[in-house]
């Protein structure tokens, strides 16, 4: 397709409807001098989906940046976004993640919804790996971990977990998520601010000063948070 036929806005808004509809949690968009790439990442792995001719592929990259409200012309510097679902025009909101290659820039489309919960019931686990979840997140301390290669269902699995608890026990919960992704009613619910040099082991210090039972850390991604999750574990904390 050449590009006075190559409508963008039209592209863009299929696009996300097709990822939607197949259930996709990500969409990869590579960029290079001959073409773009593109795939879905569906139940864990990473599907090519088509390639686009160079020029297209930069076209739909600058409106994902353009909704975003990234800046357009910034290509070699990591960028990072969301977009809303009035701008996405599909029912995800989508957090965007751009970064430079030495082949172009890479885009990054993550797709959640701030609507859909699930219960643990629904999230497909059998029927004593539930048991042995539900009787775990039910205890007054200690410390669980959900591990996973990307899109194997960590999130999902927290948040119903957390939808558990919240309506079930009264505990004070309180989360450090990078970014929030649901909103989930009952639950003290912050994310990261790096910038302001508010990672996940700093922020734990401060909100452990404000009385949880529950306390749930997006990432344990260094030394520090592990042993503030640990030290919080053994001090009577879940």
């Amino acid at each position: 397709m050449s590009d006075k036929e190559f409508d963008v806005v039209e592209y863009l808004n299929e696009l996300l409807e097709r990822a939607v509809a197949s259930g996709a949690s990500d969409i990869h968009i590579q960029t290079s001098s001959s073409a773009g790439d593109i795939a879905f990442r569906l139940d864990g792995h990473l599907s090519h989906i088509e390639n686009l001719p160079a020029s297209n592929a930069h076209h739909v990259v600058g409106r994902i940046k353009f909704l975003a409200e990234l800046k357009t012309y910034q290509e070699k510097f990591p960028q990072d976004g969301r977009i809303g679902t009035k701008e996405s025009g599909v029912d995800r909101e989508i957090r965007v993640s751009t970064y430079p290659t030495v082949n172009g820039e890479k885009v990054v489309l993550r797709l959640f919804s701030r609507e859909l919960v699930h219960g643990l019931e629904q999230i497909n686990l059998d029927a004593e790996a539930l048991e042995v979840l539900r009787k775990a997140i039910h205890q007054n301390h200690g410390m669980i971990l959900l591990t996973g290669p990307s899109g194997s269902g960590k999130t999902t699995t927290i948040y119903a977990c957390l939808r558990e608890l919240s309506q079930s026990t009264g505990k004070h919960i309180i989360s450090i998520e990078d970014p929030v992704e649901q909103i989930l009613p009952g639950i003290m619910q912050t994310e990261t601010n790096e910038p302001r040099h508010l990672g996940f082991a700093e922020a734990a210090k401060h909100l452990l000063r404000q009385d949880p039972e529950v306390l749930v850390i997006g990432e344990i991604r260094d030394e520090e948070t592990a042993r503030v999750a640990v030290r919080a574990a053994l001090t009577g904390h879940l």
